[in-house]
């Protein structure tokens, strides 16, 4: 979950949160040890490690948040779009781990297969952001079917 909190009027003046999987603040911890060694001042962001129950819960219902990104179940994504509906904050919800690509006839096929074939292979798939669901337009329904098969 990663949501923003507000010190000031804009976001120009706001912080970072992440609350990460409870079996997996490692990776989170280490990506802000990067931001800091890349110059991020200290403070822009946070980590909140926990469970869902308690940490997640907290940081849902905080009043100071200006928006908010989960990606995970469809079960938490209710209860995160509630407390974010009681609050009127503007969530952004990835349920079910999977992500969908919009492919119109005015696309390079072959790079769009490319790098949709790449992606969808990361990790053997296990990439929560992963378009491995692809909408293409009729027109050129053959073509990347055909190529994407190569």
């Amino acid at each position: 979950m990663f949501v923003i909190l507000s010190a000031g009027e804009s976001l120009r003046h706001s912080l970072l949160v992440i609350e990460p999987a409870e079996d997996t603040p490692l990776s989170t911890l280490y990506f802000c040890y990067l931001a800091q060694e890349a110059g991020v001042p200290e403070g822009v962001i946070n980590v909140v490690a926990g469970f869902g129950e308690t940490a997640g819960a907290s940081l849902t219902a905080h009043p100071g948040i200006q928006c908010m990104s989960f990606a995970g179940s469809p079960e938490v994504g209710r209860k995160i779009a509630t407390a974010c509906g009681a609050n009127l904050v503007p969530v952004k919800l990835q349920l079910g781990r999977k992500g969908a690509a919009v492919l119109f006839a005015d696309i390079d096929v072959d790079e769009a297969v490319e790098a949709l074939t790449s992606a969808i292979t990361l990790n053997t798939g296990q990439v929560c952001c992963t378009a491995t669901r692809w909408l293409v337009q009729e027109s050129i329904w053959q073509r990347f079917v055909s190529r994407a098969t190569e």
